[in-house]
């Protein structure tokens, strides 16, 4: 497991009682559907940095959600 969160990292979330399963990628990589979000969406920067067990607020056009980190790992295409 990995200490922060930094891009191509898998990063599992609990967002608002569900758990949350995101990749970290570049802008160019991004592709919601196969849930690669962008560094630069408002939950890539609210994430990068962040470590297991903090608490962020997200905040989109749509709402604010709270999100705990439950574990930081290696994306499986970047050999994790």
């Amino acid at each position: 497991d990995m200490e922060r969160v930094s891009l191509g990292c898998r990063v599992t979330l609990n967002r608002d009682g569900k758990k949350q399963e995101f990749t970290l990628v570049t802008s160019l990589d991004a592709d919601p559907e196969k849930k690669k979000i962008s560094v630069e969406s408002p939950i890539g920067k609210a994430l990068i940095g962040k470590k297991v067990g903090e608490k962020i607020v997200v905040s989109t056009p749509d709402a604010k959600c709270d999100c705990e980190i439950l574990s930081i790992g290696v994306a499986p295409e970047n050999g994790g």
